[in-house]
């Protein structure tokens, strides 16, 4: 563990001393379902916006409101399992997912939100359309997109010669990049 711990602080170091993005047309979000393909920040990023933040389920949402300390450990660990970031699948706790996705649209003066969900994730599809239409109303540019899951992409590019494609006739945007 402290190896982990040796290797983290290194790396902070070195990220501090990197020169920061200054050539970018947006500052963007990334939400929705979990962060499985890495490389969608990449090809955000390539096409000349800079990701500052996400709500994705596997992304910052795992690292805000920490476990407290004082109290009894159990309960606090499960206290905070249980209440931390709503996911869609929380029924009644969509003004907290709302109220979350807009300070941190805010708090990192976001100039889009980009909802990528995962192909037949019904819980994403309601939220993210909805939380979309919310970010409109207050002046925020969103879309949603739809995906396949990471280990559908590899399917996706032996069938097509690995040739990214958009397949309309499905409405399924396949993001399965070729490296």
């Amino acid at each position: 563990m402290l190896r982990y711990v040796k290797m983290l602080k290194e790396a902070l170091k070195e990220i501090e001393q990197r020169e920061g993005i200054s050539e970018y047309r947006a500052r963007v979000m990334v939400a929705g379902s979990i962060g499985d393909r890495s490389d969608l920040i990449e090809i955000i990023e390539d096409l000349g916006r800079v990701v500052v933040t996400d709500a994705l389920c596997t992304g910052t949402r795992w690292f805000m409101n920490k476990v407290k300390e004082n109290g009894d450990p159990f309960e606090n660990i499960a206290r905070r399992y249980y209440q931390h970031n709503p996911y869609p699948r929380m029924i009644g706790e969509y003004e907290r997912k709302r109220k979350m996705i807009l300070e941190l649209a805010k708090k990192y003066d976001v100039d889009g939100v980009i909802f990528q969900r995962i192909a037949f994730c019904d819980y994403h599809a309601a939220d993210s359309v909805l939380l979309a239409k919310e970010l409109e109303d207050e002046g925020i540019p969103a879309i949603v997109l739809e995906r396949v899951f990471a280990d559908r992409c590899r399917e996706v590019q032996n069938e097509s010669s690995g040739v990214p494609r958009n397949d309309r006739k499905v409405g399924v945007f396949f993001m399965c990049a070729s490296r």
